[in-house]
C-alpha cells in the first residue's frame, strides 16, 4: 500500500471519528475517542493489505517475455528520486527536527528540577515528583522514568494540589506521553495531510 493510499485511508477514518465526536462527545467518554485515534495512527503508519489465498492473476498463464540487452541496461540504471519524494522527506525531517529541538530544550531545562521534600501519598514510588521554578503549569513527562513536574512556587491549595497530582498520574497511567510521541511521528510522516494535523490537535485535547 502506497503512502498516499495510507494517508487517504487514515484521513477518511479521521474524518469519521471527527463526525462521531461532534455528535456524541457529550455521551461517549473521551478515552473511547483516544482508542479510535490510536486506530487512526495504525492506519496511517501500518501498510495494511488484505491477502487472498487464491489469486486469479497468479493462476493465469503468463507468456515468457524476451528481454533485450538494451532493456536490461536501462533497468540496471538507478532511477532519479521523484521531486515529490524529496519534498515529502524534507518536510517530515524539518518537522521532526523542530520537535526534537523543542523536546531537547525542555529536557535541558527540566534538569534544574528538584525532587519534592516528601513523596505525595497519592503518587506511587515509581513516579518521580519534582519542582521547577517558573514552570507555567504542571505536566507529566518521561517514558522510562515518568515524572510529574510542578511549579516551585505556591500555586495551589493542598486540596487543589492533590487533584493536580491525580490528574498528572492519570496521564502517566494511560500512556499519554508515548501516545503523543506516536501521533507526532504520524504527523511527521503525513505532514501534508491537514486531517492528521486536526487529529493531533483534537486528540491532545481529548487527553486532558
Amino acid at each position: 500500500m502506497s503512502l498516499l493510499n495510507m494517508s487517504v485511508t487514515g484521513g477518511v477514518f479521521i474524518l469519521a471519528v471527527l463526525l462521531l465526536r461532534a455528535a456524541f462527545q457529550n455521551i461517549v467518554s473521551r478515552r473511547t475517542f483516544l482508542v479510535l485515534w490510536l486506530v487512526a495512527n495504525a492506519l496511517l503508519l501500518i501498510p495494511f493489505r488484505i491477502h487472498t489465498p487464491v489469486s486469479i492473476y497468479a493462476l493465469a498463464p503468463r507468456p515468457a517475455a524476451a528481454v533485450s540487452d538494451a532493456a536490461v541496461r536501462v533497468a540496471s540504471q538507478p532511477a532519479a528520486m521523484p521531486w515529490w519524494r524529496i519534498v515529502w522527506i524534507a518536510g517530515g525531517a524539518l518537522l521532526l527536527a523542530v520537535v526534537l529541538i523543542a523536546h531537547g530544550r525542555n529536557l535541558w531545562r527540566f534538569r534544574k528540577a528538584e525532587p519534592v521534600a516528601a513523596q505525595p501519598s497519592e503518587i506511587p514510588s515509581w513516579v518521580r515528583v519534582k519542582t521547577l521554578p517558573g514552570l507555567p503549569s504542571p505536566l507529566a513527562y518521561g517514558f522510562f522514568h515518568p515524572t510529574i513536574l510542578i511549579p516551585a512556587e505556591d500555586f495551589a491549595t493542598p486540596e487543589q494540589l492533590r487533584h493536580v497530582y491525580l490528574h498528572e498520574l492519570c496521564h502517566i497511567r494511560h500512556f499519554d506521553v508515548p501516545r503523543r510521541y506516536l501521533m507526532l511521528f504520524a504527523l511527521a510522516v503525513h505532514w501534508f495531510n491537514p486531517l492528521v494535523w486536526i487529529m493531533y490537535y483534537i486528540a491532545t485535547q481529548d487527553m486532558e
